[in-house]
């Protein structure tokens, strides 16, 4: 484990929009760890205009969250209530909006054959609308002096939950 805060590219990712999330989300997934203690679960999309915009469910609205399990950790239990509000929320910016790339970010607890031995983690869970879809883990833990160290990053493929396939641009090389 590391003290330093972890690197802003991981091996694995490739496409353009994917990375340009991803470097987006980090500081406030680190923030969040760093100054608050704990990750809320939340989704950004970015848009065709550049545009990255944070994505949480309403209380009140069609996604139904905001009551129970509102740390939203998910184990090895399957996803919390408020997790699955966080993919409906971000889905449904990305079918009423042009969103090229989208993410969901959420507190997990880690296989020891995951990442290393840290048993706390972020899995930033990233898609763009092409073929690009990883997952990317974080395992961290608190230092006795209550300080966040970071593990090394691992990005894996993982299966497609928050944007359509788009079809290939017929310009497409």
């Amino acid at each position: 484990m590391r003290r330093a805060g972890p690197a802003t590219r991981v091996r694995g990712m490739s496409r353009a929009e994917i990375e340009h999330l991803y470097r987006a989300v980090l500081p406030a997934v680190r923030h969040a760890l760093e100054d608050h203690g704990e990750l809320r679960p939340f989704g950004a999309a970015l848009g065709a205009d550049g545009n990255v915009v944070r994505v949480e469910p309403r209380p009140d609205g069609p996604d139904g969250a905001g009551r129970a399990d509102e740390q939203g950790r998910q184990d090895g239990g399957g996803p919390s209530g408020y997790v699955l509000a966080v993919y409906a929320a971000v889905q449904s910016v990305a079918a009423a909006q042009d969103v090229v790339a989208a993410c969901v970010c959420t507190d997990v607890t880690l296989e020891p054959d995951d990442v290393g031995d840290a048993p706390d983690g972020v899995r930033i869970h990233l898609e763009d609308g092409a073929d690009d879809v990883v997952d990317v883990l974080l395992p961290y833990r608190r230092d006795a002096a209550g300080a966040v160290e970071y593990g090394e990053m691992v990005a894996q493929a993982s299966t497609r939950r928050l944007l359509p396939r788009r079809p290939p641009s017929p310009h497409a090389p």
